[in-house]
C-alpha cells in the first residue's frame, strides 16, 4: 500500500495539537515528518523549526554558539552522528524542518567532531552499534 504525502497531511489533521506534539518523529519516514512538521508549523505550535532535542550536555553548552557541520536528508543518519559524537564527549544536537537535519555541536568542537565523524569505525564498534539498535547477526532473533 503507498501511502502520499496527503494520507499523512489528512491524519495530522485530524489529531489534537497535544496528540501531534507527542509524536516521536524520529520514528517516522522522512515524508511522515515533512508533514508532521508542516503541521505543526500551519497551527503555529512552534515558532521555529522542530527541534529535536537530546540530553544535557547540549544544555550545558547551552551559552556556547552552535554551529551546523553536516546536513542530513534522514533523520536516523543524523541520529546516529550524533549518537557517535555523544558517545565521544562531544555535545550535540539535532535541528529538522522540512527535507533537511542539521547536526549541531558548539563552533569550539566543530572541527573535532567532523574529524570523528570522518574516521572510519572498526568492525568492533559497528557490531557494537548493530547490537544497541538491536540488529545482531543472530538469524533467530
Amino acid at each position: 500500500m503507498d501511502v502520499t504525502a496527503e494520507d499523512f497531511r489528512r491524519h495530522y489533521e485530524s489529531l489534537s495539537d497535544e496528540a501531534l506534539l507527542e509524536i516521536d518523529t524520529s520514528e517516522l519516514v522522512e515524508l511522515a515528518q515533512t508533514c508532521h512538521a508542516e503541521e505543526v508549523a500551519r497551527r503555529g505550535l512552534a515558532e521555529e523549526a522542530p527541534v529535536v532535542t537530546v540530553d544535557a550536555p547540549v544544555e550545558a553548552a547551552a551559552e556556547e554558539e552552535l554551529v551546523c557541520i553536516v546536513e542530513y536528508d534522514y533523520l536516523d543518519e543524523a541520529d546516529l552522528a550524533r549518537g557517535l559524537l555523544e558517545a565521544a564527549e562531544i555535545p550535540a544536537s539535532l535541528e529538522s524542518e522540512p527535507g533537511v537535519v542539521r547536526l549541531m555541536v558548539p563552533a569550539k568542537l566543530a572541527e573535532q567532531a567532523l574529524q570523528m565523524l570522518a574516521a572510519p569505525l572498526s568492525d568492533e564498534e559497528l557490531e557494537a552499534q548493530a547490537e544497541a539498535a538491536g540488529l545482531g547477526d543472530n538469524p533467530d532473533a
